[in-house]
């Protein structure tokens, strides 16, 4: 029996019977009659963690810039309002001009969360299907330890239990420092990300360690031609012999290795000099990896799910599955919202509070069944075998939104296969 029989099976176990399936054939009986509400958008919160310095806005402002708009080879890209749009696109203005500095660290009063639809297209116009949270904390909330820095502290870290996603950053100039036995390389991994490393900890969610300014990451004895993959495996045997680091990869289920460059091989270059990130008056910015950390998150989180839920259900057969799966989008909705708020259904919710680590949405959980569903789904028939502008519009958005999962699973695929040194974890 596959993973996604078992997982339905269960929504039918715990309280999905008979009486509801009755319930569904007369909402059918009505459906000609009652409109079919706009489909509720999933959301996905993720937090990134970094001290001063370590390039997380910059990061931010890149990554949008290269998903804000829709692009070929991709089916979705990412909209926000006018006022995050119009900052990060400040930021990546002052990154891009060389004649002007780097963009200086966030402050603790200027904390900012970032709100991303992800748009994807459907016969009726491009339509928001996913929604990505993204938490961009101040660094030096992990370096100081005043009242107001130990007061945003507690707050991020109920944030990071609540997070579906926590991203640590960690800064490719300070690693590179690291790598050459430089005094204040050591003294970062010794003691600067200390802190950060013990919020990582502590997450309940996936861990994704995200090496920012990947292109500097050069020069510290690998062979002349190591690849990004060889440079990889020297960077992480080298940070894991930090007993804290080799801690957090024993706690988590799911810890991923990024390396990730904001602006790209040919745009900054080390001074000989003072030792800082010079901009190059000739160069180009040419962002490397920026999107994965993104990619991977609601992959990771379905994974999760997936497994959680099926341990959950245990050997549950499917006598009813087919028939779950032949309801409307509108039905399929309804059907779970049904079971979640049963009593009948608490060890599904629990499973859930457990993957998820906050009180999770029906949205989400829909999303999550609407994914492990999609064989049966795509058997149901085509859109035009469903009655009216409305129904046909829910199930076009639902077909969008697993096109959008398919190529985040599909992006991670191929950075794997690339870089298999960024998996650090057994299973």
């Amino acid at each position: 029996m596959d993973v996604v029989t078992v997982v339905i099976g269960a929504v039918v176990l715990f309280g999905f019977g008979g009486p509801v399936l009755v319930l569904v054939r007369r909402r059918r009986a009505r459906a000609r009659a009652q409109p079919v509400p706009a489909v509720p958008v999933p959301a996905v919160e993720v937090v990134a963690l970094g001290i001063s310095g370590s390039g997380k806005t910059v990061y931010l402002a890149s990554l949008f810039h290269e998903l804000h708009v829709p692009a070929d080879d991709r089916p979705f890209y990412l909209r926000t309002d006018a006022e995050q749009r119009v900052g990060l696109s400040s930021v990546l203005r002052e990154v891009s001009d060389a004649s002007l500095p780097w963009p200086r660290g966030t402050l603790v009063g200027e904390t900012r969360q970032f709100g991303f639809d992800c748009m994807a297209r459907t016969p009726d116009g491009w339509v928001p299907v996913l929604r990505i949270n993204y938490l961009d904390y101040a660094g030096e909330v992990l370096e100081l330890a005043s009242a107001q820095n130990l007061q945003a502290l507690k707050e991020l870290e109920a944030r990071v239990d609540q997070a579906d996603a926590v991203i640590g950053m960690l800064d490719g100039r300070q690693l590179l420092r690291y790598l050459n036995g430089e005094a204040a390389g050591l003294a970062y991994v010794a003691a600067a990300i200390q802190p950060m490393i013990g919020l990582l900890v502590a997450a309940r969610s996936p861990v994704y360690l995200v090496i920012t300014k990947w292109d500097l990451v050069r020069g510290f004895g690998e062979p002349p031609d190591a690849d990004d993959n060889e440079r990889l495996e020297l960077v992480r045997h080298a940070l894991f012999t930090s007993a804290q680091l080799r801690g957090l990869i024993r706690t988590r289920d799911i810890v991923r290795l990024v390396p990730v460059s904001a602006v790209g091989p040919h745009f900054a270059t080390l001074d000989a000099v003072t030792g800082g990130v010079a901009k190059r008056a000739d160069g180009r910015l040419e962002p490397m990896n920026v999107q994965v950390p993104l990619a991977a998150v609601v992959p990771d989180l379905l994974k999760r799910f997936s497994y959680s839920f099926a341990q959950q259900a245990g050997d549950s057969v499917n006598g009813q599955v087919r028939n779950l799966m032949r309801m409307s989008p509108a039905e399929w909705g309804s059907a779970v919202a049904s079971v979640l708020t049963k009593p009948a259904g608490v060890a599904v919710r629990t499973a859930l509070a457990t993957v998820l680590g906050r009180p999770f949405s029906t949205e989400l959980v829909g999303m999550m069944l609407e994914w492990m569903g999609r064989p049966y789904e795509r058997k149901s028939g085509e859109i035009d075998a469903f009655r009216g502008a409305a129904e046909r519009q829910l199930y076009a958005v639902a077909q969008a939104r697993i096109e959008v999962l398919e190529h985040f699973q599909k992006t991670m695929y191929v950075f794997e296969a690339r870089l298999p040194a960024s998996r650090l974890w057994l299973s």
